[in-house]
């Protein structure tokens, strides 16, 4: 009697270990197929296309390899195959290969990209498929399960020439609830619905589970009418439906997500999904600016702007401005809808979201002072905004006025326009202009402050001169800007003028498995932060893997380059334009490859933009040590069975490392039965006998895929049921492994 033990590598494990040793001269040559998707479920009645793709030792997709199909047939199995990939199937004199059979056919991975479609307007049903690739598509009209096999048999490897995938289908056509948006505050209702695909009958009394998955950072929210409850369960009605509704403890804007569990009536599981609903709203913002200081009976305009940065429309949005005592209303861009006195309304209606509404007002100063004009915003769904702008209005002989940029980025040129005028009634002689010029602006390669002079002369009643000068903002801050008239040396009007420059600041940092298994995935989260007081154009993350991790994926999903030649693999994020204040948070899944090693992966972040002031790259990692795995088996074998009494056989025992790291001190003791007596041994270590138990000296340190035969010899000295007991041990694992063999021995 022979008993043959072994263990089986998962699939992915074994192409896993393939792709640690790369060896380029193996380029162009098959060695791994692959199946996507490995496992599913479908409703009976419909079909589903499987994809398979042939590797090289790179784990580069190859062109123009046979893939055999087959339909492993079980008292279970059911399916059968619909149509396969016949585009590039030719065997000959531009003869295609047609489908050889419901359960086994052939076809060829393709030479170039292109797009499978299947005849409906729903181009989501479309699948790509690569270089390398190629396809069945299968179905089944009753439940069961569909075994498949794909070989290639250009992969001289048996270890890696076939994979597996299964189906499941089942009678049921399932409708799960939608990922949907709703405005902060407002119940939503998530509808599950479940109805047999072959009558569309509903399927009554099935178990569904709905949990709310609530972390520290989600909107507070609950399911149901308790505020506390989290967990609602239920059966399918009569409709075949069940929902839930979920509810916000208070309006914030955020996203929750509800896990949802579907359950046989027996309580079997059969499936989970996830349902993520976002809560929007508006968010009225309003702004109004004007100059700092104006003239008697002159006119002076206030830009009015009403935005909407929110994720949703504003309703019943109404502007109001209030005229202080010093003005008159003149005019306005957008005309108000209504004026009593001096306040003035524009009723807006709706405000869509990201939309902003712009005008002008102009007014009449008809009283010296300081005067503030205040404008108000409010909707249905936001608290009321306010804005004021402050205006000095005065009456001197000769009036000074100063404007430029109020904000601006640094490294930018602020243009500054400085007007004086005379408005009175009698010549103003010898007049001198003296501006200030704020420490930290530069001109002209001067930094520390200083003045600016210009001569005006002579001003007639009436008359104006306006100068004008360029300054660079080579810092950040709020730089204030003074600016007086003289008239013969005595200062007879002043003003100054606020400068706010602003410039994005950057901070990367990466955060990521520090211990991670060969084989295993292994997770690293980048966050890119805006911690300045402006928008940073064109941003660009770049992140480059070592080579000792290979890419699963990322969220959101960048742009991978595999690697190439002495060329790491890459994945690259376009960010684009991030303001301040805002953080942007990068997911990257990776496995790692190869074992014993600490690896470095970094990220780089970088600006595309030709805006000022230049942001300057940054660059942040993280350090991974990969770790393998011992696990050894033992496997006991006899060469003659039965045998006679007298005669002689030989037991062979074959220790193998199945693992990914080394194993030590692998002991092995073997002990016979009193029907066969102990005649000689042989291995890789010394021994001893201690009459029917054999020990072997210790193996010091066995690699990775290494193998240790043992072989005991042995005579048959008495009729009856003989068993050989092989033990193992060794440092990784605690207890004792142990193979059994039997023999019969008979006169």
């Amino acid at each position: 009697m022979k008993r043959i033990l072994f263990f089986a590598l998962l699939s992915t494990l074994v192409l896993g270990f393939g792709l640690m040793a790369q060896d380029m001269s193996d380029e162009n040559i098959p060695y791994s197929i692959t199946l996507d998707p490995i496992a599913d479920i479908n409703p009976v009645k419909t079909q589903h296309t499987i994809v398979a793709t042939v590797l090289d030792k790179q784990g580069k997709p190859l062109p123009n390899q046979r893939v055999e199909w087959i339909l492993a047939r079980a008292p279970l199995a059911v399916g059968d195959i619909v149509e396969h990939d016949d585009m590039n199937s030719i065997v000959g004199s531009e003869q295609k290969v047609t489908k050889l059979g419901n359960h086994y056919t052939v076809s060829y991975t393709n030479q170039s990209a292109t797009t499978m479609t299947f005849g409906t307007p729903d181009t989501r049903d479309d699948i790509a498929l690569g270089v390398g690739q190629t396809w069945i598509t299968i179905t089944s009209p009753v439940e069961g399960e569909t075994h498949i096999i794909a070989f290639c048999p250009g992969i001289k490897n048996a270890d890696n020439h076939k994979t597996f995938a299964i189906k499941y289908w089942i009678d049921a056509k399932i409708h799960w609830p939608e990922d949907a948006v709703n405005k902060v505050g407002t119940p939503h209702t998530f509808v599950f619905k479940m109805t047999k695909a072959s009558s569309n009958a509903p399927l009554v009394g099935y178990q569904v589970k709905w949990e709310l998955q609530q972390s520290e950072s989600d909107p507070a929210a609950y399911l149901g009418n308790d505020p506390g409850k989290r967990v609602e369960q239920g059966l399918t009605n009569e409709l075949g439906e069940s929902s839930v509704v979920l509810n916000q403890l208070k309006p914030q804007e955020g996203s929750n997500v509800v896990k949802i569990e579907l359950r046989k009536p027996n309580g079997e599981l059969l499936a989970t999904r996830t349902a993520t609903k976002r809560w929007i709203s508006p968010k009225i913002m309003v702004q109004k600016t004007g100059p700092m200081e104006g003239i008697l009976g002159e006119k002076v305009a206030y830009d009015i702007e009403v935005s909407n940065p929110g994720a949703a429309d504003a309703n019943d949005v109404v502007v109001k401005d209030m005229l202080p005592d010093g003005f008159s209303y003149l005019e306005c861009t957008v005309p108000p809808d209504d004026v009593q006195g001096k306040i003035l309304t524009w009723k807006l209606g709706v405000l869509p979201k990201d939309a902003v509404k712009k005008m002008t007002l102009t007014v009449k100063a008809e009283q010296v002072g300081l005067w503030v004009n205040t404008v108000e915003v409010s909707s249905r769904e936001f608290p009321v905004q306010v804005s004021k702008a402050e205006t000095k209005i005065g009456a001197p002989e000769v009036y000074i006025i100063k404007d430029g940029p109020a904000e601006l980025r640094k490294d930018n040129l602020a243009s500054y326009t400085i007007t004086v005028k005379n408005n009175g009634n009698a010549v103003a002689k010898d007049v001198v202009i003296h501006d200030e010029v704020p420490a930290g602006m530069k001109y002209r390669d001067k930094l520390d402050g200083f003045r600016l002079r210009w001569n005006v002369g002579d001003l007639n009643p009436g008359q104006e001169s306006k100068y004008f000068y360029t300054l660079e903002a080579v810092n950040t801050g709020v730089f204030i800007n003074n600016a007086k008239v003289f008239i013969k040396n005595k200062e007879a009007h002043k003003t100054e003028f606020k400068t706010k420059v602003i410039a994005p600041e950057m901070k990367l940092t990466k955060e990521g498995s520090m211990r991670v298994y060969l084989g295993k995935p292994s997770d690293y989260t980048i966050t890119v932060s805006n911690e300045g007081n402006a928008v940073a154009y064109d941003m660009v993350a770049v992140d480059t893997l070592p080579k000792e991790l290979e890419y699963i994926s990322s969220e959101p999903k960048g742009t991978f380059k595999p690697a190439k030649g002495d060329e790491l693999a890459t994945i690259t994020w376009k960010l684009g334009d991030i303001p301040a204040g805002k953080s942007i948070v990068l997911k990257l899944t990776t496995r790692a490859n190869t074992v014993g090693t600490s690896c470095r992966n970094a990220v780089k972040l970088r600006s595309d933009s030709q805006e000022l002031p230049k942001i300057q790259p940054l660059e942040a990692f993280a350090e991974t040590n990969i770790m393998g795995i011992p696990a050894m088996h033992i496997n006991s074998y006899d060469i003659d069975d039965p045998i006679e009494v007298g005669k002689t056989t030989i037991y062979v025992i074959e220790i193998r490392n199945e693992g990914s790291s080394p194993c030590t001190n692998v002991i092995l003791e073997d002990h016979l039965d009193d029907e066969v007596e102990y005649v000689s041994a042989n291995g890789p270590t010394p021994h001893r006998a201690e009459g029917n138990k054999i020990f072997f000296d210790p193996y010091p340190i066995l690699q990775p895929n290494a193998k240790l035969v043992f072989k005991i010899t042995c005579k048959a000295v008495k009729e009856g049921s003989a068993k050989n007991t092989a033990i193992l041990r060794y440092d990784q694992f605690n207890k004792p492994i142990i193979a059994e063999e039997g023999t019969s021995v008979y006169k």
